[in-house]
């Protein structure tokens, strides 16, 4: 997990399946791309308060056989519980292009 702030871009929060919320300082971000393996998922989405949501690696193949793999309802549920900050699911294949707030 990391961040990345630019004076010329938007700043970006990437929320790996094992970042605590006790490792993210609470400073709102323009974006942030989550992994919806993450158990405190929604706990770092309060404390950073984005402007929008992406959900990554929904869609990626099992890796881990002892891990259960992530099902549409299950991030369905996720998007849920993330309300009232916005959330986008990508499908393998798909982007979407996020620019600096003015």
């Amino acid at each position: 997990s990391y961040r990345i702030d630019s004076p010329k871009g938007p700043s970006l929060l990437f929320v790996g399946p094992n970042l605590l919320p006790d490792e993210v300082d609470a400073e709102t971000v323009d974006l942030a791309i989550v992994s919806p393996r993450n158990q405190e998922l929604v706990a770092i989405a309060r404390k950073v308060a984005p402007k929008l949501l992406i959900v990554d690696d929904a869609f990626v193949c099992q890796t881990v056989p002892g891990v259960p793999r992530i099902t549409l309802r299950d991030v369905q549920a996720i998007q849920q519980e993330l309300r009232p900050l916005h959330s986008v699911l990508l499908a393998p294949g798909e982007s979407w292009t996020v620019t600096k707030p003015k």
